[in-house]
């Protein structure tokens, strides 16, 4: 049985991601906000909480994760990597005061 306060797909229990809404056979499934929208674009609304699962569960399988980045990857990382930031912040100021 699922825990009427989590998402029925991912299990998300922070209430103010949920939203209660009912299945086309009556049934009621909390949704996180990104399973409600994915709910609400299918074409054909599922009858059950099970058959909503595999129509929005995970798709990818465990094979087809990335075990190394690519280059996008690694160019999001190297923008968004706090450490580099904050060194090159360090060593500006360091030459401003050198200065």
């Amino acid at each position: 049985m699922h825990d009427p306060r989590t998402c029925a797909i991912c299990g998300e229990n922070d209430l103010r991601m949920l939203d209660q809404l009912r299945l086309s056979g009556g049934e009621t499934a909390m949704l996180c906000g990104s399973h409600a929208l994915v709910l609400r674009r299918l074409a054909k609304t599922p009858r059950t909480i099970a058959e909503l699962k595999s129509f929005v569960g995970e798709r990818r399988r465990s094979d087809e994760r990335r075990i190394e980045g690519d280059e996008l990857g690694e160019a999001l990382t190297a923008a968004f990597n706090g450490e580099r930031r904050g060194s090159d912040r360090r060593i500006v100021t360091t030459q401003k005061r050198a200065s």
